[in-house]
C-alpha cells in the first residue's frame, strides 16, 4: 500500500471504528481504455464539490416496451419492489426516491390509481418521482444491449454521475439508516461481495467525482455482452486505481451491503423457510441447512432475485416473496425485512387484507 493511502485509510478506520462497524478491503486489476462521455444528461446538483453524499435515493424499473398492440406499457410492481423502495424510505428518509423507467410519462399519474395494490402503494409514496430513462439499445461499436438488467447498469452509471446520491437495485433491501456512510467524507462508498469483487447493485457516490465519471465513460468500451463485464468487474477495477487517492473510495467488508451471495447455499442461508417438511427433507438431501444470520452488522442486503427461479423451494408453502412469507419471520430474510413491513402495517401504507 502505497504512503500516500495512509491518510485516508487512518481517516476511515477512526470513522469505522467510532460508528461500530466494518473493516477496509480492496482487490483485484484490469486494464481499461478511455472512453468518450455518453447517455442520458440530467442537471446536477448544486453540491459538485460537497464531500457529502447526497440523500437521494435512485432505483431503476424497467418495462416491457410499447408495441402497436399495447401502446402504453404500464408499470407494475411486485411485493418484494415494494419492500425494497419502502425500507429505503424508511430508513433513508431520503429527499427524493427516484425510478428512473421506460415507461412513458403518461403512464405516471395512472399508477397512482393502480389496481395493483404494490404499484399503488409505491406510487402513492410522498417521496417517489418517476423519471422517464430512454434505456440504450446499442453501444457506440453496435453492441447490443438487450438484457433488462444490463440496460439498468449503465442508466445507474448515468444518474449516479449527474446526481449522486445512493443507488439501489430493485433487489436490495435497506436494514439501517446509510447517514454515516454518507458522512464520512469520501465521495464514493462501496461494498465487497462474494468472490472478492466491488458489488453495484448499492452504491453511493457525490455527483461528477473522478471514479463515478469514468465508470460512466467506460462501460460503453467495456461492454461485451457478458453478465458483469461492464458492471460488477469495471468497478471493481477503477475502485482498485482510485483506493489510493485521497477521499475517493471507502470500501466496505462483504457484511456491509453483501452478506450473502447467488450461490445456493447461501441463497437457502437467506430465504429457506424454517421447520417445513417438504425444505427440510431437501436440506437433509443436500447436507445442509440454513444457518440463522444476524443482520447486526449489515446496512441492506442485496437478495439476489435473479438467481431464485432454481431455488423456488426455499419459500415451501409461500412460493416466493409474499406478505404472509415475510410476517411469518421464518426465514433469515423475513426476519430482516420484517420490521420495515411491520412499520407499513402498523400505519396504515398495507391496507389490513
Amino acid at each position: 500500500m502505497s504512503k500516500s493511502f495512509h491518510g485516508p485509510l487512518l481517516s476511515a478506520i477512526a470513522v469505522l471504528v467510532l460508528t461500530g462497524f466494518l473493516f477496509l478491503l480492496h482487490d483485484v486489476r484490469q486494464v481499461l481504455i478511455e472512453v468518450p462521455p455518453k447517455f442520458i444528461g440530467h442537471t446536477p446538483l448544486d453540491n459538485t464539490t460537497s464531500s457529502e453524499i447526497p440523500n437521494i435515493v435512485h432505483f431503476v424499473h424497467f418495462v416491457t416496451p410499447p408495441t402497436q398492440f399495447e401502446p402504453t406499457a404500464q408499470l407494475n410492481f411486485e411485493f418484494s419492489h415494494f419492500v425494497a423502495i419502502y425500507s429505503a424510505y424508511l430508513y433513508l428518509q431520503p429527499d427524493v426516491i427516484y425510478i428512473h423507467t421506460n415507461a412513458w410519462s403518461e403512464v405516471f399519474s395512472q399508477a397512482k390509481e393502480s389496481p395493483n395494490p404494490w404499484t399503488r402503494i409505491v406510487a402513492n409514496l410522498p417521496p417517489v418521482t418517476f423519471h422517464f430513462a430512454d434505456a440504450p439499445t446499442f453501444t457506440t461499436s453496435g453492441k447490443a444491449v438487450e438484457n433488462f438488467a444490463h440496460k439498468s447498469d449503465f442508466i445507474r452509471t448515468a444518474v449516479m454521475k449527474e446526481w449522486g446520491g445512493i443507488y439501489l437495485d430493485q433487489d436490495a433491501y435497506v436494514l439501517k439508516d446509510f447517514a454515516p456512510l454518507r458522512r464520512t467524507g469520501f465521495q464514493n462508498v462501496v461494498g465487497m461481495e462474494y468472490g472478492g469483487q466491488v458489488g453495484c447493485a448499492i452504491l453511493l457516490s457525490t455527483p461528477g467525482n473522478e471514479l463515478i465519471t469514468r465508470y460512466q465513460q467506460q462501460q460503453d468500451s467495456v461492454f461485451d455482452g457478458g453478465w458483469i463485464t461492464h458492471s460488477v468487474r469495471l468497478l471493481t477495477t477503477l475502485v482498485q486505481q482510485y483506493s489510493e487517492k485521497e477521499g475517493q473510495v471507502l470500501i466496505l467488508e462483504r457484511n456491509a451491503f453483501f452478506p450473502l451471495s447467488w450461490r445456493p447455499k447461501d441463497l437457502r442461508d437467506m430465504y429457506a423457510v424454517d421447520g417445513l417438511g417438504m425444505y427440510d427433507a431437501w436440506a437433509a438431501a443436500a447436507h445442509s441447512k440454513p444457518t440463522r444470520k444476524d443482520w447486526n452488522t449489515s446496512y441492506a442486503v442485496h437478495g439476489f432475485n435473479s438467481a431464485l427461479a432454481a431455488e423456488n423451494i426455499n419459500f415451501g408453502i409461500f412460493g416466493g416473496i409474499t406478505l404472509d412469507y415475510v410476517l411469518a419471520q421464518s426465514s433469515n430474510f423475513a426476519r430482516a425485512v420484517y420490521p420495515a413491513v411491520k412499520h407499513a402495517l402498523d400505519n396504515g401504507v398495507i391496507p389490513l387484507i
